[in-house]
């Protein structure tokens, strides 16, 4: 969804073999570059031992 013509805002849920992920990010664009930040987290598996994880990400992009 761009909020305005240079802001996009991004959201997403994700279920596979049981486990369930949500995510989010912003972007930034212009007609030169775009940088776009996201983070991505697991949910709802309680019956796990191991800890929730969380992902985030960078990618820039420049266009020439």
């Amino acid at each position: 969804v761009f909020a305005v013509e240079w802001l996009a805002l991004r959201a997403g849920w994700q279920q596979e073999d049981g486990l369930h992920q949500v995510g989010g990010g912003i972007g930034l664009i212009s007609a030169r570059a775009a940088l776009d930040y996201g983070i991505s987290g697991e949910i709802g598996n309680g019956d796990s031992d191991e800890p929730a994880r969380l992902w985030h990400g960078l990618d820039l992009r420049v266009h020439f």
